[in-house]
């Protein structure tokens, strides 16, 4: 990974984290965090899919992201107990 790839993932993960934080405020815990990454995973798909603009697709790729990072550290309340942090 070069310098200016090593800068674009952490502006990412920086806009994952706030995506976290402001999902987590709008569907506190317990939200069906499985459904809601499959369905972001399908708007992702749909945006590539139709050629929309990279700033659309990026915006869904965080999505996306900020969906695993719940169900990664919350669970899903549907399918197993709150997962605990590593």
């Amino acid at each position: 990974m070069n310098a200016k790839q090593r800068k674009q993932l952490a502006a990412f993960t920086d806009a994952v984290r706030f995506e976290v934080y402001r999902a987590e405020k709008k569907f506190r815990y317990p939200n069906p965090n499985l459904a809601a990454l499959m369905g972001e995973a399908g708007e992702l798909a749909q945006a590539m899919l139709q050629g929309k603009s990279a700033w659309e697709i990026y915006q869904e790729a965080v999505q996306v992201a900020a969906m695993a990072a719940r169900c990664a550290i919350e669970g899903d309340p549907q399918f197993s107990k709150r997962v605990k942090a590593i």
